[in-house]
């Protein structure tokens, strides 16, 4: 935190005077971002959770999709680096969902969790999945699915960033020798 025996903090004072105090003006257009780009990463997960929610669980995944969607708005407000990572590593995953392996990875994982919990019935070996019939399992199983798809979208980003810095860096010495 600044304080005023911080050397930098009049500057800092002085070039936020002239913000009104929380303007998200800056980071409306990235909070847009992030909310297409969440959007598109609900095609794949939207249908196959839906195929296995019964109304009750539908409830618990469809808050889940606004816990998820609430969480990555406040992340992109919060930082700005983060939020650009976010969303670039989202649209990554987003594309991804032509071959959805990530998808389905996170999937099962976000299901067992559930299960594990009591909160879902699984039948994999039969020829239906389960059910998730509550609220709770339904829930769960959203965050812990969408979570494990923006860990990795988080990640794919900062690469991108780390790389995109890396180019733009001139005069950098390389390590050819």
């Amino acid at each position: 935190m600044s304080s005023p025996e911080d050397p930098y903090f009049a500057g800092r004072v002085k070039a936020e005077a002239g913000k009104p105090r929380g303007s998200s003006h800056g980071t409306r257009p990235l909070v847009l971002a992030w909310v297409t780009v969440y959007l598109l990463n609900l095609i794949f997960p939207l249908f196959a959770g839906w195929s296995v929610t019964g109304k009750g669980g539908r409830v618990g995944m469809f808050l889940g999709i606004l816990l998820l969607l609430a969480t990555g708005c406040l992340a992109v407000v919060k930082s700005r680096r983060f939020g650009i990572a976010l969303v670039v590593g989202g649209g990554v995953i987003a594309v991804g969902q032509l071959l959805p392996i990530a998808q389905l990875g996170a999937g099962t994982i976000g299901l067992y969790a559930a299960q594990l919990l009591g909160l879902v019935t699984l039948r994999w070996p039969d020829d239906d999945i389960g059910d998730i019939n509550g609220e709770p399992g339904g829930f769960v199983a959203t965050v812990i699915t969408g979570g494990l798809l923006m860990v990795p979208a988080a990640i794919i980003g900062m690469v991108f960033q780390a790389i995109w810095r890396a180019a733009a860096t001139p005069g950098k010495p390389s390590s050819d020798g």
